[in-house]
């Protein structure tokens, strides 16, 4: 598979739908564990890793193969990541306070202590900087290398779900879904710089930096906020965008973002430059893709 595709996540039917984001079609569908939500994509090594909560484990298909293996990965994985430098991923296990290293050699297992509720979680692009959304401990946690433990513990608003670092690594955005703000934490300084007010249950982050644009999913207000990279400000709003949008990637080849919307089971695919949409694909139901889904 070289082409530009998109793996939807779908809770309900425990399955991945892959779109291909040239015909913008679905083009095959994959059967995972129980309740697939989050996802994340190796794009070197063509390798697609998603968190089943209920069944307890992590999918991971080999797409050069089209093989599909499965991991155990603690009880109730929920975020997940992939550390390439060190050939293991990594699970937010909701309701054990932890997160679960795995080595995806040996599949053996280290944990290490978090917050309350873990959810998100993301890595570092340079360093292998770990960050971790703490729900019910309204904070973020950070590990400095995979091998540690939690070195410092930030505070944000209400209930952080998701976290993702900017593309240079040099920002983290974190979605508080009861307070309905994105919280701007300085890496290195580890330090918040603002909190942003968006709309209702903000679940997940995107960013252009080409176009100096971050991208905000608002689960409970169907809408997409959009803020000025550099100013921090709202800019604009996409307002009616589907029902319940979660997970949100871009593509660059294409210059398309990217939704997968829950309540209507679909993926709606936008212009990056107009912010129109430019279709809607009917997928699997409950479409979730929380975390990076596409490959360009």
């Amino acid at each position: 598979m070289s082409n530009s595709l998109a793996f939807i996540t779908c809770q309900e039917s425990n399955e991945v739908n892959v779109i291909n984001l040239n015909s913008l079609s679905v083009v095959d569908v994959k059967k995972v564990g129980n309740s697939p939500a989050a996802i994340d994509i190796d794009s070197k090594k063509k390798l697609i890793f998603i968190a089943n909560p209920e069944s307890n484990d992590v999918s991971v298909i080999d797409l050069k193969t089209n093989m599909l293996d499965t991991i155990s990965a603690n009880k109730t994985p929920l975020g997940i990541k992939f550390y390439d430098k060190k050939n293991k991923i990594i699970v937010s296990n909701w309701y054990h306070n932890m997160i679960t290293i795995v080595d995806l050699k040996s599949h053996e297992k280290k944990i290490i202590s978090v917050g309350k509720s873990p959810a998100g979680l993301d890595i570092h692009p340079k360093t292998g900087q770990i960050v971790v959304a703490n729900r019910d401990s309204d904070n973020i946690s950070l590990i400095d290398d995979i091998d540690n433990a939690v070195v410092s513990n930030i505070k944000v608003q209400k209930s952080p779900f998701g976290v993702f670092f900017s593309e240079n690594g040099d920002i983290i955005y974190v979605t508080n879904v009861q307070s309905n703000s994105i919280s701007i934490i300085d890496t290195k300084k580890k330090e918040l710089i603002k909190n942003i007010k968006v709309k209702e249950w903000p679940y997940q982050v995107s960013e252009s930096p080409e176009k100096n644009e971050i991208f905000v999913s608002n689960q409970r207000d169907d809408s997409i906020s959009i803020i000025d990279k550099q100013t921090l400000k709202i800019k604009n709003e996409i307002k009616d965008v589907c029902g319940y949008p979660e997970g949100i990637n871009i593509s660059k080849k294409f210059n398309l973002i990217i939704i997968a919307c829950w309540f209507d089971n679909e993926v709606v695919i936008l212009d990056l430059d107009s912010k129109k949409v430019i279709k809607k694909i009917e997928v699997c139901e409950g479409p979730r893709s929380f975390g990076k889904f596409v490959i360009d």
